[in-house]
């Protein structure tokens, strides 16, 4: 795999939150790579950092699901065998698993 240009990396710091989900869809739309930081990836290297607004409520965002094999977001294991490891995944990996949840949710 390629090594990735750390400018096309957005981290997102994790949280319960409304802010959070629209954060996350501005990042899938900019064309950037989202990381999803949490204390154990700390240091992990992106272009910027975002910390989203705490505070729940009703989201009235959407997301079209894009289905091509651009890189879409870095996910981290557990690392409860070892040091976490970052995953990357495409928009059409992510996209496939909104529609057989929304087909099994029949949403």
């Amino acid at each position: 795999m390629e090594k990735l240009n750390t400018n096309d990396v957005v981290g997102i710091h994790q949280a319960n939150s409304v802010d959070f989900i629209k954060s996350v869809f501005q990042v899938y739309n900019s064309g950037k790579i989202l990381a999803i930081l949490k204390q154990s990836n700390a240091g992990f290297g992106v272009e910027r950092e975002i910390t989203p607004v705490p505070g729940g409520g009703w989201a009235d965002s959407r997301q079209d699901l894009i289905f091509d094999d651009r890189h879409a977001q870095i996910v981290f294991t557990s690392g409860t065998e070892s040091t976490p490891k970052a995953i990357l995944l495409s928009h059409r990996a992510l996209a496939d698993a909104v529609v057989r949840l929304n087909s099994i949710m029949r949403v």
